[in-house]
């Protein structure tokens, strides 16, 4: 998946959008560079139920 980091938001946080939507993840490396496309790998170790911990939201 194609993603776009955003910015920091913890010492390893950081937001995301992708043509899937925006998100948070775990980056391990510590050189952010904001606005800089990466091919990554998902991983979800969840399981995903509508209005319970995923929702539907409008641009």
């Amino acid at each position: 998946m194609k993603i776009t980091l955003n910015g920091k938001i913890g010492e390893h946080l950081v937001t995301f959008k992708s043509d899937l939507g925006h998100g948070a993840a775990h980056w391990q490396d510590n050189k952010l560079l904001s606005n800089t496309s990466y091919h990554i790998e998902l991983e979800i170790n969840d399981f995903f139920e509508w209005d319970k911990n995923i929702i539907v939201t409008i641009p």
